[in-house]
């Protein structure tokens, strides 16, 4: 078992005691938190040993459409092993109101501003990322009518990774922004990713 699978089964055990009392919904989502910290940090600052994003100033409604991906198996191929333990853990908790309360708490957690590094031609990344631009917003800053998350909140290490999950099409939603997504991968060449990710981490940190 992975270092990831055991600390979300632990936090796991303890959902029949979160389950015990109904607390207002960013208390409550404080108290299911514990579950999800596990892996995504205690401050929902992420954990790049776990492959685990950071959830802090990530908008809430991409949070909410990726739960629902989860955990209907939109998300999820057999070789994406982030994505199936999630499906795992949402058979578990498996209530949206229990979602949009984790949710409700992320809210409140400060933004984590990943101030890693990422080596890769940034000139040819900003040409790029141009594409990008398109849907992420020219700062990164994210669009919520388009579904477009921020990507100025993810480590380059997390984009470069879910690049990698489209192109070989282990991210799988069907769902419209990800079928963009998976679109926009397949133009790219594998040498493409680690100048656009540097480009975003050094370039569109605010």
């Amino acid at each position: 078992m992975t270092r990831r699978a055991l600390g979300a089964w632990i936090a796991l055990a303890m959902w029949p005691a979160i389950c015990a009392g109904q607390l207002p919904n960013v208390e409550r989502g404080e108290r299911i938190y514990d579950i999800c910290g596990a892996c995504h940090g205690a401050r929902g600052q992420g954990d790049q040993t776990l492959l685990a994003p950071p959830l802090a100033g990530q908008q809430t409604a991409y949070l909410l459409r990726q739960l629902r991906n989860f955990h209907s198996g939109q998300r999820g191929a057999k070789e994406d092993v982030q994505a199936q333990e999630m499906q795992q853990i949402l058979k578990t908790v498996s209530i949206e109101s229990d979602w949009q309360a984790v949710i409700a708490f992320v809210a409140t957690l400060p933004s984590s501003h990943s101030h890693d590094s990422f080596d890769g031609d940034i000139a040819r990344g900003q040409e790029i990322y141009a594409t990008c631009a398109t849907c992420h917003g020219g700062a990164g800053e994210g669009n919520e009518l388009l579904e477009a998350p921020s990507l100025a909140e993810l480590p380059g290490w997390y984009i470069a990774e879910q690049l990698r999950k489209f192109r070989n099409d282990s991210r799988r939603a069907v769902d419209g922004p990800s079928t963009r997504m998976r679109a926009i991968a397949a133009t790219l060449q594998d040498a493409d990713a680690a100048p656009v990710t540097a480009y975003i981490v050094q370039r569109l940190r605010r």
